[in-house]
């Protein structure tokens, strides 16, 4: 790309940070032929866009102007990421409407995050809130690694988002009245305002897109002991089976959560009959830290996926 060019489009760039609508619109006023000085999707080294850019810094008036010029709602950078993803890692909820009215779609960036993902990953209730209103998948499966919603969440530590996104299994069940009482005002305002319009999340699925574990497991792997708790508190179970035959309690143990001082879980959350046809048997081939595809794993994940501090 030409020097002089990227030099332009920089200074465009922050033209778009600082707010200067004015220099904005001076940069895509067409002459006489019909030609401005940028396209009004051009891209810089990292493929990002001036609508992006918008997105980014939250500026509605410079978005709505690019849109008015036919700016491409849905173009992405090198990564894959949207406005619409951007929109919804700040928080803007004004930018979110904006671009979902001018037809953004919930699409799937290339390293594998929804626009509700983003999302829960910084903890914008609001934001997802809107995004399952008006229609975004929970549980949507793509053909990449990558954590789910609730994983996200979980990561880091957005207690108020996990409960949301479970609150249809809270809705009248005996659940609710085991909420912490710090939380429980909160949810049940949550539950009056839209319970009946959440569709179904199983709190103990698997994840397929994410080594099979479930979201109490991540929780235990990663030592979020306060969000393991308020899992535990939504009806997560403490010993159910993944697919790799291993229960939670038993890759909690493996990852040095210590149990013995987890006493919620032992005294809240006894083991149940199990039969004897599918009786959890020790010859199973334990999990092993060596073999483990989580090492690092935190630090990486909150470098691709919190793009905004």
């Amino acid at each position: 790309m030409d020097r002089v060019y990227d030099m332009r489009l920089e200074k465009l760039f922050v033209a778009i940070q600082f707010n200067s609508i004015a220099y904005v619109e001076k940069c895509f006023k067409t002459d006489v032929h019909g030609k401005s000085r940028f396209h009004i999707d051009a891209r810089d080294s990292d493929l990002n866009t001036p609508l992006l850019m918008a997105a980014y810094y939250d500026r509605i008036e410079i978005a709505q102007m690019l849109l008015k010029k036919n700016a491409r709602v849905d173009e992405g950078n090198m990564l894959g990421i949207t406005p619409l993803m951007v929109a919804c890692s700040i928080g803007s909820i004004q930018m979110v409407h904006l671009l979902v009215k001018h037809g953004a779609t919930f699409g799937v960036s290339d390293l594998g995050q929804t626009c509700l993902g983003f999302a829960c990953a910084n903890g914008h209730l609001d934001v997802v809130k809107y995004l399952v209103a008006a229609g975004h998948e929970l549980t949507a499966e793509y053909d990449v690694i990558c954590p789910s919603h609730l994983m996200m969440a979980t990561m880091f530590g957005h207690e108020e988002v996990i409960m949301y996104l479970c609150l249809s299994s809270l809705n009248g069940s005996t659940r609710l009245a085991r909420l912490p009482e710090d939380a429980r005002n909160t949810v049940t305002q949550l539950l009056l305002e839209t319970a009946n319009q959440l569709p179904a999340v199983d709190i103990d699925a698997p994840c397929p897109t994410f080594f099979n574990i479930n979201v109490l497991t991540f929780a235990a792997i990663l030592h979020k002991r306060r969000i393991f708790e308020v899992l535990l508190e939504l009806g997560a179970d403490f010993y159910y089976r993944l697919p790799s035959g291993n229960t939670v309690d038993q890759i909690a143990e493996v990852y040095d959560f210590g149990l013995n001082e987890f006493g919620f879980a032992v005294t809240m959350m006894p083991p149940q009959p199990i039969q004897p046809s599918v009786a959890i048997r020790r010859s199973v081939k334990p999990v092993t830290k060596n073999d483990s595809p989580f090492k690092h794993i935190k630090a990486i994940l909150k470098k691709l996926f919190h793009i905004r501090k």
